[in-house]
């Protein structure tokens, strides 16, 4: 067994390749325990259906070990069909692409869940483009009059 800064290297590359192929279903167990430890392990032994912890795990990897190749692969993330997905996609790029990621991030700010919305806001407010204030302002007055959540 690798030593664990190892296998996370060799887990990130294998994240890359599989999110520029779009084929994050086809990551391996043994990756998905090095990026998402014991949880992983447990859903691994457990056998489920939630494909989507791999594609959240990874997204989430992204976060703190970046490749300018994940840019277009997690922009389109922020369009799957689980919200753990999108949001991890937009704290990625948040943390990460900078100006490249702030219209996708704004559009973001519609999302159907809170807390997609609320790292799109999050990641908007860490990247300070004066050019999505108005998106911010438009979400937050949105969000002040449905209630806290935004829901």
């Amino acid at each position: 067994m690798p030593e664990p800064e190892t296998a996370r290297a060799i887990a990130v590359s294998e994240i890359l390749t599989a999110l520029c192929a779009q084929r994050l279903r086809d990551i391996s167990p043994e990756t998905l325990v090095a990026i998402g430890g014991r949880g992983a392990r447990s859903l691994i032994r457990q056998n489920t259906n939630n494909d989507y912890w791999g594609r959240a795990w990874a997204a989430r990897a992204l976060c703190y070990h970046w490749h300018d190749s994940a840019l277009e692969p997690l922009l389109t993330a922020l369009r799957d069909p689980h919200w753990r997905v999108r949001m991890n996609a937009a704290r990625a790029l948040s943390l990460h692409a900078g100006f490249a990621a702030v219209d996708a991030l704004c559009a973001a700010l519609e999302d159907a869940h809170w807390r997609v919305r609320q790292a799109a806001a999050i990641g908007l407010w860490r990247i300070a483009d004066p050019e999505a204030l108005p998106a911010l302002q438009d979400a937050f007055l949105r969000w002040s009059r449905s209630g806290a959540s935004g829901a």
